[in-house]
């Protein structure tokens, strides 16, 4: 993760980044629900729970314009959460819903 956050800040220097990457001993799907349940869930992260994040409506779909440059997107229930990258997990890449609906960060959503 920290390779990726470098090559996105070198290529990106006015988004910031903050890594709050886990690194203690707690489970990390333990990690994500404590900070859902204390209003800090992630706006970018690992996703290894797809299904029980996607059926809790805290993950948006990856829009069309994603999915058309992935050959063999992943699909839960015929719709498309995470893209999938090297290795068997985690199962892709997510940002959270909330901060690209409130335009936080990102830019607007209509520009995903």
């Amino acid at each position: 993760m920290a390779d990726a956050i470098a090559a996105f800040t070198k290529a990106n220097p006015n988004i910031k980044i903050k890594d709050i990457s886990e690194g203690g001993s707690m489970a990390y799907l333990d990690w994500l629900k404590t900070k859902e349940a204390v209003g800090e869930f992630p706006d970018l992260i690992e996703m290894r729970d797809t299904q029980l994040f996607a059926e809790a409506g805290k993950i948006a779909e990856l829009p069309q314009e994603w999915l058309d440059l992935i050959a063999a997107p992943p699909a839960l229930n015929d719709k498309h959460y995470t893209a999938p990258i090297a290795g068997t997990v985690p199962q892709g890449i997510i940002y959270s819903k909330k901060s690209v609906r409130e335009g936080r960060r990102y830019g607007r959503a209509e520009n995903l």
